[in-house]
């Protein structure tokens, strides 16, 4: 899976756009592994996207990080749209660093599993379910 990549600018007018964090929003851990994903990932993004574009955006692609993990931008993107395809979840999209202007931002330090289920009515049931797959 090739992801479009945006600019700040590109973005434009971000009212149909939210912004989706990596680590620990989609994952369960964080950088610099790769976790698997959250109970609730693939069952809450395509609920998102039938809302909004879900743009990617990820502390992975800024340039400290990839100097100290000796990568280059396109590597650690080719790393998300692995993992993303390897667990069959689709984005709209990615916005390298620096972080974008997103009206609307969905990362971990505000959220949790029970949080996206109740958002989007997704049983507990089934997020347990796709955790346990």
């Amino acid at each position: 899976m090739k992801l479009k990549r945006f600019t700040n600018e590109e973005l434009g007018d971000t009212n149909n756009v939210c912004g989706l964090d990596f680590d620990g929003t989609l994952t369960v851990g964080g950088y610099p592994e790769v976790g698997k994903p959250q109970p609730y990932a693939k069952l809450f993004v395509e609920r998102l996207r039938k809302v909004f574009k879900v743009i990617l955006y990820t502390c992975r692609t800024a340039p400290v990080l990839l100097k100290r993990r000796k990568i280059t931008l396109d590597q650690a993107i080719t790393e998300i749209e692995e993992w993303l395809e390897k667990h069959d979840i689709e984005i709209d999209g990615i916005c390298p660093m620096p972080k974008p202007l997103f009206d609307r931002y969905i990362g971990d330090e505000a959220f949790n599993d029970m949080m996206a289920c109740k958002m989007f009515r997704i049983p507990v049931s089934d997020a347990q379910k796709e955790e346990d797959a």
